[in-house]
């Protein structure tokens, strides 16, 4: 079973935290890394229970709180092509080491 749990959802900021049986995963970091951990924590969760990270696209209502989470954090985090790469070199220019994978993706029709 996974259960889905909207943090944050606005323009000002998204995050959802997704749990299965053996993985705790947030989609997109939007807002501060404070709001994020007491959200979780509301939850029932703590930051060190999250297995991965998983950025839609760039936008600042998207990553927020990526480089704090970064600093505080050894979690992996998944982005395709040029979502990746702007993280990447956003992350090096402020000095923050991170676990980034680049993921393809496709399209079907």
């Amino acid at each position: 079973m996974i259960n889905l749990h909207p943090l944050y959802s606005s323009s000002s900021g998204n995050s959802f935290h997704i749990e299965s049986n053996k993985a705790n995963i947030l989609l997109d970091v939007g807002v501060s890394y404070k709001k994020i951990t007491d959200s979780l924590n509301e939850i029932g969760h703590d930051i060190k229970d999250i297995s991965a990270v998983i950025i839609t696209h760039e936008h600042i209502d998207h990553i927020k709180g990526l480089p704090l989470l970064c600093r505080k954090n050894n979690i992996p985090i998944y982005a395709c092509g040029k979502t990746a790469e702007y993280i990447e070199e956003d992350l090096k220019e402020k000095n923050i080491e991170c676990n980034i994978f680049k993921t393809s993706y496709r399209t079907t029709v």
